[in-house]
């Protein structure tokens, strides 16, 4: 009998504590997401290649599926070519702006929250 009650205190201790460990965590926010087709039409894509991955010699790419939808497919790697990549054809000045835009509207709220638009690396951070 007195195994059993004491099996029973510290099962009702650890329920006890699983509650209230749980409690105390702050809930992880769920992550929101974007569709790839809307990344890749509202210019996110166009700007990101453009202005980061291309002069590095690499390229996001999106593969469009069968069924219609898209998805991020990998990325390109032409790292050994010294000019890097540029889009074979015309770039859309449409998504550019527009690109340009949203980062207008984003300035002043991010830096009255955060003191810059771009994350600076911290000394010590570099390797």
């Amino acid at each position: 009998m007195t195994k059993w009650l004491i099996f029973l205190i510290v099962l009702l201790i650890w329920l006890c504590y699983s509650v209230l460990l749980r409690r105390s965590r702050p809930k992880a926010k769920r992550v929101k997401r974007m569709r790839i087709s809307e990344f890749r039409s509202e210019g996110y894509l166009q700007e990101a290649n453009r202005q980061f991955f291309h002069p590095l010699g690499l390229a996001l790419e999106v593969v469009l599926n069968k069924d219609g939808t898209e998805k991020l497919g990998g990325v390109w790697d032409y790292r050994d070519d010294p000019e890097g990549l540029f889009f074979d054809g015309v770039l859309e000045p449409d998504k550019t702006n527009h690109i340009r835009q949203l980062v207008r509207d984003r300035i002043p709220a991010r830096f009255e929250a955060l003191g810059y638009w771009l994350q600076p690396v911290e000394e010590g951070d570099e390797e």
